[in-house]
């Protein structure tokens, strides 16, 4: 693991210590309330054996600590999901964050690495860590007890605990690699599965699922081999724990069995060894490893955050710094973006999706993208945004030296035809974790007409949405998409169908928003709706990935 991704993931564990400092201090008192378990317990049956007078305080004794343990490691526990649910939130936002400033990635990948690859690290945050500090705290204080009680016991189990980050070293040997592969391979395999899903009812129609399904199930196959390889070294991690663990608990109580039937040498016991003792040190040896338990099994948890923090890493550290972008695009804008013999295609021994596309864009002015579905609409506007470089012509802009697309990713805000919707609120969808003045946020719930559309009892900052938002209908998902474009405005804004899924009122009104915005922007829409006919300053016609003339 490189230093700098392994400070970024240890930084976010120390953020917040506060939360961890009371988490350690409940485990601390759930250990301390099995101990005076264990001490009850153990004098209540060694009075009965015996034949003392037995006081029934010390059931209750015994009964008021284990409840005092099992409410303490409880809240202990909720302490360390509070602390990885805020984590994963707040990393979450920074990729956001970063992610929307350097456009680098497709969308649907992007969308990957923001909704899916920062939960993969929730259990390092929530189990490793909080395993870790309380097998530490636990730990030490269950050797304590053992040292006052009876030495021997204490050698044989901080042995027993030496040879554990012995174990979890040779395990975890190699286990980063197989974890990181892992990551990426389902980083790859997502975007795959998420594409065929989208189009689908496509592919029924060409006949070509049975093709498609085949190559899924192939693509799964692969994704399962990787999978069973990291659970693998779970498992291995698992069973070598389980065996140290239970050599040592047969030990002691070896140990303890042999001094009560006093076959021990005089130097490590004596006939008649004490069975209350005895049964004290065994009631606590298994409590000694049930976080080293934990902590051992959750290990494979640490290597695979360990592999998305060297993915995630490097999206935050090529993130630009923010600077006042938008006032000095203006004007570099101002004589337009021409296409020169553009033509694309997505394998060079492919069909030409665009075919020596020549143009020239305004400023600023509303330009329309028409054509049949096929015709290479939504190609040309990843182009417009820099996703995808032509493979001959040029795209001319005006920014020195430099490359065409670097200077489009920055200086565009896209809304895709398919827009995708991060867990969390509609306000965070919207917001994008730079939190807006009332005035401006309510300002953008208007333009957008999704106050308008939303059902009344739906709150945008109290309704929590997740799965892509499933709970809103595909119009409700495109207005918001909309809204989160209207907070994030940049001098070009590209449109991919933004009327497709509304009501033909709710399209004029969305339109006549969009040609506002034309006044100041750049706005290119591809789009089958006959409502921007009138209102485009520029019209773009394809067939076939060619370019169509009025007078052809």
């Amino acid at each position: 693991m490189s230093k700098p991704a392994n400070q970024w993931l240890h930084a976010h564990v120390t953020a917040s210590k506060s939360r961890w400092f009371w988490a350690g201090c409940c485990i601390a008192l759930s250990s301390l309330s099995y101990v005076g378990f264990a001490h009850y317990s153990s004098a209540y049956i060694g009075y009965w054996l015996k034949g003392n007078e037995i006081s029934c305080w010390f059931l209750l004794f015994a009964g008021a600590a284990l409840l005092l343990r099992f409410s303490f490691a409880a809240l202990a526990g909720w302490q360390a999901d509070l602390e990885g649910f805020s984590i994963i939130q707040k990393m979450k936002s920074d990729a956001i964050n970063a992610l929307f400033s350097q456009h680098h990635l497709e969308p649907n990948t992007a969308a990957n690495y923001v909704s899916n690859l920062p939960d993969k690290a929730r259990p390092y945050f929530s189990q490793f860590v909080f395993y870790a500090m309380a097998s530490v705290i636990v730990s030490t204080i269950m050797l304590m007890a053992f040292f006052y009680t009876d030495k021997v016991v204490f050698v044989m189990l901080l042995l027993s605990l030496l040879l554990i980050p012995v174990q979890m070293i040779s395990v975890g040997y190699g286990a980063e690699s197989i974890h990181e592969k892992h990551i990426h391979l389902f980083l790859q395999y997502a975007s795959i599965f998420q594409n065929r899903l989208k189009a689908l009812a496509g592919l029924q129609q060409l006949g070509v699922v049975p093709q498609q399904k085949e190559f899924l199930s192939q693509k799964s196959n692969e994704l399962n081999h990787a999978t069973q390889k990291v659970m693998k070294i779970a498992m291995l991690s698992s069973s070598l724990m389980e065996f140290f663990i239970t050599f040592s608990i047969a030990l002691v109580a070896i140990y303890l069995g042999l001094s009560l039937l006093g076959y021990m040498p005089e130097y490590f016991g004596k006939k008649g060894y004490d069975f209350q003792k005895s049964l004290f040190l065994l009631m606590l040896v298994p409590y000694y490893y049930f976080y080293l338990r934990k902590f051992v099994s959750a290990y494979h948890d640490r290597n695979r955050a360990i592999a998305v923090a060297e993915t995630l890493f490097p999206i935050f550290n090529n993130a630009p710094k923010e600077n006042n972008i938008e006032n000095n695009v203006q004007d570099e804008i101002t004589e337009g973006i021409r296409f020169q013999n553009v033509s694309f295609r997505y394998r060079s021994d492919g069909l030409w999706v665009l075919h020596e596309l020549n143009f020239e864009l305004p400023a600023k002015g509303l330009v329309l993208v028409k054509g049949i579905s096929g015709s290479g609409k939504s190609t040309l506007l990843k182009l417009l945004a820099g996703y995808l470089q032509p493979n001959d012509g040029n795209i001319c802009i005006h920014t020195g030296n430099e490359q065409a697309s670097d200077w489009l990713k920055r200086h565009s805000v896209y809304m895709n035809q398919f827009p995708f919707l991060f867990d969390g609120t509609i306000a965070d969808n919207i917001q994008l974790a730079t939190p807006l003045d009332k005035e401006t946020f309510q300002q953008i719930l208007t333009t957008s007409q999704l106050t308008e559309i939303l059902p009344k009892e739906t709150s945008v900052t109290e309704t929590v949405l997740s799965h892509n938002g499933i709970q809103l209908s595909g119009g409700q998902k495109q207005l918001v998409s909309f809204a989160r474009l209207l907070a994030h405005l940049k001098p070009i804004v590209i449109l991919d169908e933004p009327t497709a899924n509304l009501d033909e009122e709710t399209s004029y009104k969305i339109a006549k928003q969009i040609e506002a915005l034309s006044q100041s922007h750049l706005v290119m829409v591809a789009s089958h709706d006959a409502v921007f006919q009138p209102m485009a300053l520029q019209q773009i016609n394809l067939n076939r990935g060619q370019q169509e003339y009025e007078n052809e």
